[in-house]
């Protein structure tokens, strides 16, 4: 137990070096796996087109999508020098989405009482437009790229 104790640190430090993770932007699983995978196949297959979201809330998902693409663009042009020469890859390349985020800002409306669940109030999930917009900007989102709709 004493032996195990003491070599728990040191097995921490080499996994850093040895089990390198792969980068968040890679993983499918878990939180936003289902954004991650998305931006994979726009870039990898340069789907030209912007980003839009509905219902955004505080911006967490928006901020994991401009970070997944960014990403990925960044990864494919590193790792796929072959395609640079092409036109088409360069008018792509160039043209980097634009995200757009529609909400009303003001949270969900009133409703139905029945249909509705306890933590579906009138109101629930508001966030400002200039709230989200300091949200996601601080998170490293270009605000001249973002869109508010």
């Amino acid at each position: 137990m004493l032996l195990r104790s003491a070599l728990t640190p040191l097995r921490r430090l080499a996994g850093k070096f040895v089990l390198s993770p792969e980068p968040r932007h890679v993983q499918y699983i878990g939180d936003h796996g289902c954004i991650r995978c998305a931006a994979s196949h726009i870039v990898w297959n340069q789907v030209p087109g912007d980003y839009l979201e509905f219902g955004v809330m505080s911006g967490y998902s928006f901020v994991e999508a401009h970070h997944a693409l960014t990403w990925w663009r960044d990864a494919q042009y590193r790792d796929s020098p072959q395609s640079h020469a092409s036109p088409e890859y360069q008018a792509w390349r160039n043209r980097p989405p634009r995200l757009f985020a529609f909400d009303s800002f003001e949270g969900l409306p009133p409703g139905d009482e029945i249909a509705r669940a306890s933590d579906y109030n009138p109101g629930a999930f508001a966030c400002s437009e200039p709230e989200f917009l300091a949200n996601v900007v601080a998170k490293g989102v270009p605000r001249e790229r973002i869109r508010t709709v």
